[in-house]
C-alpha cells in the first residue's frame, strides 16, 4: 500500500509598517486557526522598527517568526519566493500596489491577497476624485481598501459601516473580533516588551507635578506643527507629544515645550490608556488620527486641528 505524505500546515504572511498595524494584526491572529504558521514581515518605514521587530521575533507568542526588511519592495520580494498561502496587507490602493501585487500573483498564483484595517482609510471612498476615480477601477487598481481586482479578503473591525460607505463589496468581509483595548490588555507582558509602557508610565509619575490634574497630548502627523506646539497651554498642564510612527528625528527645539517626548514607535492608543489613569482630564490634539476609532474613555477629550 502507498504511504500519503501528511500535508504540510498553511504559511500566512503579515506586511506591517506602522505600531497600529502590528496591533491588528496580532488581533487577526487571535482568530485564526492554531495549526497556521503566522509570518511578520515588518518594514523599516516607523521608528525602532528593527528593535520591534527583534523582540517580536525572539518571543514568537502566536507567530513562527518575524523579519525585518529595509523597504516594502524588498518585503513584496520576499513574499514572492516564499509562495505564502495568503499575504495579508495594509493596503490595495493605487496603481504602485496593483503593481506589486499583480507581479505576487505571477510568482505565486495560489497565494490568497488579504487587507486588513489601516484606521479611517479603510472606511473612505474619497481617496480619488475625478476621472481617475472613474478609470482606475476599469483597470482592476483599487480606489478604496479591498477595491483590487486581485484582493480576496479585507479584515476589518466594521463590515457594516464600510457597507454604508463604500456602497459595494468586491471582496469577502471578514469582522475582526479582538478590541485594540481587549487586545492589549491580553497581551500586557508583550505589549511592554514591545514598547515600554511600564517605563513611560513611572516617567510621567516621576516628572508630574502635584498641580497636574490635565494632560494635554499632542498626536503630530507627518510632520510637527510648530503653530500646534505653541498654542499648548504653558501652566497647570502636563504636556506631552507624540510623534508620528514614521517621524524619525525631533528637533530640539520642540523637546523644551514638552514634560515628554514619548517614542514615535509607542502607540498613540497605550498612550491616551495610560493618561487617562493618571490625570482627571486628558486633552487629546490630533490632525485626522484613526485612534478616536480604539480608544473610548470617560476622561479623554480629541480635538481635531487639522
Amino acid at each position: 500500500m502507498k504511504n500519503h505524505s501528511t500535508l504540510s500546515p498553511p504559511v500566512y504572511a503579515f506586511v506591517i509598517t506602522k505600531p497600529l498595524q502590528l496591533m491588528v494584526v496580532m488581533a487577526i491572529i487571535e482568530q485564526l486557526p492554531a495549526e497556521i504558521i503566522k509570518e511578520l514581515l515588518v518594514v523599516d518605514v516607523f521608528f525602532d522598527a528593527k528593535k520591534i521587530t527583534a523582540v517580536l521575533d525572539e518571543t514568537k507568542n502566536k507567530w513562527k517568526s518575524a523579519v525585518f526588511f529595509q523597504d516594502k519592495i524588498s518585503a513584496f520580494r520576499y513574499c514572492r519566493g516564499r509562495k505564502y498561502n495568503s499575504v495579508f496587507l495594509d493596503s490595495d490602493v493605487g496603481f504602485r500596489n496593483n503593481i506589486d501585487l499583480i507581479a505576487l500573483k505571477l510568482h505565486s498564483p495560489q497565494t490568497i491577497l488579504a487587507v486588513y484595517e489601516e484606521g479611517l482609510g479603510t472606511y473612505r471612498n474619497d481617496l480619488y476624485r475625478g476621472l481617475k476615480k472613474k478609470i482606475l477601477p476599469a483597470l482592476g487598481i483599487g480606489v478604496y481598501f479591498g477595491g483590487n481586482w486581485l484582493t480576496q479578503k479585507l479584515y476589518l473591525y466594521s463590515p457594516d459601516e464600510y457597507k454604508k460607505k463604500i456602497g459595494k463589496e468586491t471582496c469577502e468581509l471578514v469582522r475582526i473580533e479582538t478590541p485594540i483595548p481587549e487586545l492589549i490588555k491580553n497581551n500586557e507582558a508583550l505589549i511592554d516588551r514591545l514598547f515600554e509602557i511600564y517605563a513611560l508610565k513611572s516617567q510621567i509619575i516621576s516628572r508630574r507635578d502635584v498641580s497636574n490634574e490635565s494632560c494635554d497630548i499632542y498626536l503630530s502627523g507627518w510632520n510637527i506643527d510648530s503653530k500646534v506646539v505653541d498654542s499648548f497651554p504653558a501652566i497647570d498642564s502636563f504636556r506631552i507629544l507624540k510623534p508620528h510612527p514614521h517621524i524619525k528625528k525631533i528637533p530640539e527645539r520642540i523637546w523644551s515645550q514638552f514634560e515628554i517626548v514619548v517614542s514615535p514607535s509607542v502607540p498613540a492608543e497605550m498612550l491616551i490608556t495610560v493618561a487617562s489613569f493618571l490625570f482627571a482630564e486628558v486633552r487629546v490634539l490630533h490632525h485626522g488620527s484613526s485612534v478616536m476609532r480604539y480608544v473610548n474613555i470617560e476622561n479623554v477629550k480629541f480635538r481635531c486641528v487639522a
